[in-house]
């Protein structure tokens, strides 16, 4: 189920009843601000460059969050934009513009970025995903995880969604 294509998920179905893909938003944006005891809750994507650059903006800080350094981040930035077709920016040295650009939107957590926390957040977004899991088991309700998401029956969509807050929070 996790090499299923994101446009063809909600075709999967869990004992005959279809499902819903709960997910997190801006899953490890929002983890960096609540690491630094900050609720941040607008979308950190669009706040960068509007809502036309949204994409862009989301592939360079996941990366960027990612990344162990600023050349790799270039790297890795652009051989994404290229795989998905997405157009560069049009500015003077896109790939930088795209990283400073969110460091400055984004101060509290632009130490983040190019220094390879992406690891330590997926290390904590794994026990999250563990603990919802077994929650789920527990009560008998089979929960799929793809990333950052959840894949559970339609009529278990607020539970499953519940669990997922409370498991956020707790770990």
């Amino acid at each position: 189920h996790q090499q299923i294509p994101k446009d063809l998920r909600h075709l999967i179905y869990i004992d005959g009843r279809p499902t819903i893909e709960l997910d997190f938003n801006a899953y490890h944006v929002r983890m960096l601000y609540h690491l630094q005891g900050i609720d941040y809750q607008e979308d950190p994507y669009s706040a960068c460059g509007g809502i036309e650059m949204r994409k862009a903006f989301k592939i360079a800080s996941l990366i960027g969050i990612n990344a162990p350094n600023i050349r790799k981040a270039y790297r890795a930035i652009k051989a994404k934009f290229e795989e998905e077709g997405v157009p560069m920016p049009m500015v003077k040295k896109p790939l930088k513009h795209l990283i400073e650009t969110f460091k400055t939107k984004h101060q509290p957590i632009a130490n983040s970025v190019c220094s390879d926390m992406g690891i330590e957040l997926q290390n904590i977004d794994s026990h999250i995903m563990n603990s919802i899991l077994m929650r789920l088991m527990d009560m008998g309700i089979l929960g799929l995880s793809v990333y950052d998401s959840v894949i559970v029956a339609e009529e278990f969509a607020e539970t499953a969604r519940g669990i997922m807050i409370e498991e956020y929070h707790r770990v």
